[in-house]
């Protein structure tokens, strides 16, 4: 029985497929089965009928799999297969399609590299680059489906780029709204409404079809999230005229979606809840379980807000079932999440925090599958590998045996062994001289290795105790500006205090005596903040997730600036200076946050997990260009990360906010 994995990429890519030949007309399985019989046997063109070919054996496929794989499997062995290398490339498109279709990511991918490797065979420049763009399209939705989305998103920026050169706006739309559905999962609203946006104004410059009211209804759900409700209402009045056109009733799932969402941002909720409901409805008909799960959550948000706890419980947890059933991770954590907010406002803790916790452990399951796929990926590619060395060898086989039939003459037949034996022995000759400077090779860059890994073992080394010495300067100063100079200044204080009691000070110098006592608790009030700048009593007291609470309190009692700390896992075995190494890391990111970012709001996040700990300090700033910026604060923050052999990695851009996230290893 084949797995099906359906999803929003799933469903456009197969829908822009059949429109090539069904002229979206719904027509039975036998019916489709017979109309590209027809075309094989009807059809002239040579391409046409082999496309039609690829398609039936597809639709038969379909119906039953194993006689759909001979159909392939005939059609691979063909001579017009052997002989033509574009028909070598249409059938590993389509036959990746089939894999695509029934979930099988890691052979989808596989073919399409077969396609990308194939692609140099095309003598014309401008067709090998728009073959090449769509390939990359396919590779974007593939990975898209095995949670790969940097990959993702790579390749459908690189497809986008070759189609605006070719101004193939159409399948630049379709991209873009993929992309966008990228970030939407990830819940990063403000790259996602970029991307709709471009795609919208696409849309209004051609006519890009069915794509134009989806994009659009998605588009103005999206800016009810980033409080852009001017336009979303404006969206989805031109999105409603648009309606009675509509090919397929999907495109009215997501309008109704926005409307949902509109109202229910506007605290419209009987409103959003009507809304919501026609969405569903019309989703359970088109079986697109991406938005069943999409409508259940929703509802159990609106059913939440309207007080009726047993039916947002049923929806939520109906919204987990099939999120998990059909493989699409990223919904279920959202539900996790929802699900635990659910119970702490009924006040089940209890409840939320178990919810919490699987929240983390799906998660933790999440990377363990994307890692899982990956080896899947590469053993496959290994067996492809192999299976063409075989396929070649087996060739080269049955040509040297009609060689050898053909030859009748003793002495051609002696001089063809005479000519195979020196071939063969300059082979080995070769062979030998390429393994030994393989081998001189590979014993140089395992040299050349070696003298990195010690060099940096020796910059670590004094990185160690450069910020040892650092540490211990700051708690020495820090020490002695609380015990030394906060004691003399307390007794200076003291002393004043008892003059002022003892004797009798002229009326127009009481004023100026009690200003200089006003600036001598300024004075000592700015000491003690630097020196629990330079050792914060938290972090030695009680922890490193005290320490940077206490911080964050700190900074919120202005109101100018929001800092929200959230830790997942214990610190408790962490070693003393692993702790102030990262709170000195998180420091001078929220520090750079205030100083240069114009933030008015900073999140942080701190992971503790198995493979190690995940800061993580995002705010919505001014955001930076990473090209440009080689500050000091930033080389600090490189400098520790190095020194507990973390990773760091900045996503930003001007005006679109910074996320940075700092992986540490165990230690």
């Amino acid at each position: 029985m084949k797995h099906h994995q359906p999803s929003m990429y799933k469903s456009i890519k197969c829908l822009l497929l059949y429109v090539l030949l069904i002229n979206r007309i719904a027509i039975a399985q036998e019916d489709r089965i017979k109309v590209l019989q027809d075309s094989v046997r009807l059809t002239k063109s040579d391409s046409a009928r082999w496309q039609h070919k690829l398609w039936l054996a597809k639709e038969i496929y379909n119906k039953d799999t194993n006689q759909g794989k001979a159909e392939f499997k005939l059609l691979q062995n063909s001579e017009e297969y052997k002989n033509t290398r574009w028909k070598q490339l249409h059938f590993h498109r389509i036959w990746g399609y089939v894999f695509f279709e029934s979930g099988r990511n890691v052979q989808s991918i596989i073919e399409i590299e077969k396609q990308f490797n194939l692609l140099n065979s095309i003598a014309d420049n401008r067709e090998r680059q728009r073959q090449k763009a769509f390939t990359l399209a396919d590779f974007g939705a593939t990975y898209v489906n095995m949670s790969e989305y940097e990959l993702a998103q790579k390749n459908f920026e690189e497809s986008i780029k070759i189609q605006k050169e070719f101004k193939d706006n159409k399948n630049v739309s379709t991209n873009l709204f993929n992309l966008a559905f990228i970030f939407i999962d990830a819940q990063q609203w403000q790259q996602a409404y970029q991307y709709l946006k471009e795609c919208d104004e696409i849309s209004r410059k051609i006519d890009i079809g069915w794509i134009t009211i989806i994009n659009r209804s998605r588009l103005a759900a999206i800016c009810t999230k980033i409080n852009k409700i001017a336009e979303a209402e404006k969206l989805l009045i031109e999105t409603e005229k648009l309606l009675p056109k509509v090919t397929y009733d999907l495109e009215k799932v997501y309008f109704y979606n926005a409307k949902g969402e509109l109202a229910f941002h506007q605290k419209k909720y009987v409103e959003s809840l009507r809304h919501h409901q026609q969405a569903l409805t019309i989703a359970n008909a088109w079986t697109d379980p991406y938005y069943i799960v999409e409508e259940h959550t929703a509802l159990g948000e609106v059913f939440q807000k309207l007080n009726k706890p047993d039916s947002s419980l049923k929806y939520y947890q109906s919204a987990l079932k099939l999120a998990k059933e059909k493989d699409f991770m990223p919904k279920v954590k959202l539900v996790l999440e929802d699900l635990a907010s659910f119970y702490e406002q009924t006040g089940d803790y209890k409840s939320a925090n178990e919810y919490r916790k699987k929240w983390a452990e799906y998660n933790e399951a999440f990377l363990k599958k994307q890692n899982q796929n990956r080896i899947q990926l590469n053993e496959a590619r290994f067996r492809s590998a192999q299976k063409q060395e075989k396929i070649n060898s087996l060739e080269q086989e049955n040509q040297l045996r009609e060689l050898q039939l053909r030859q009748r003459n003793f002495m051609l037949i002696g001089l063809i062994i005479s000519v195979l034996a020196v071939s063969l022995l300059a082979f080995l000759y070769f062979k030998n001289y390429k393994k030994e400077k393989l081998l001189a090779q590979q014993n140089f860059e395992i040299q050349q290795q070696k003298i990195r890994e010690l060099e940096q073992e020796k910059q670590l080394i004094s990185m160690n105790s450069i910020l040892k010495g650092q540490e211990e300067e700051r708690s020495r100063m820090a020490k002695d500006l609380h015990d030394g100079l906060g004691s003399m200044l307390s007794g200076i204080k003291l002393n004043l205090s008892a003059m002022h009691q003892n004797f009798i000070i002229q009326a127009g110098e009481v004023h100026i005596f009690e200003k200089a006592l006003t600036q001598l608790d300024s004075a000592i009030a700015e000491m003690r903040r630097v020196a629990h700048n330079m050792m914060p009593e938290a972090l030695l007291k009680f922890g490193l997730h005290e320490a940077i609470q206490d911080y964050c309190d700190g900074i919120n009692q202005n109101d100018t600036l929001k800092m929200q700390f959230t830790a997942i896992g214990e610190s408790k075995s962490l070693d003393a200076t692993v702790q102030k190494v990262l709170y000195r890391i998180f420091q001078e990111l929220t520090n750079n946050a205030i100083k240069h970012a114009a933030a008015k709001t900073i999140f942080i996040q701190m992971s503790h997990h198995e493979k190690g700990i995940t800061l993580t300090v995002e705010d919505d700033g001014k955001g930076f260009d990473t090209s440009k910026t080689n500050g000091a604060g930033l080389q600090n923050v490189k400098s520790r990360v190095d020194y507990l052999k973390g990773t760091l990695h900045i996503d930003t851009s001007p005006e679109n906010g910074t996320s940075i996230t700092v992986e540490i290893p165990t230690l």
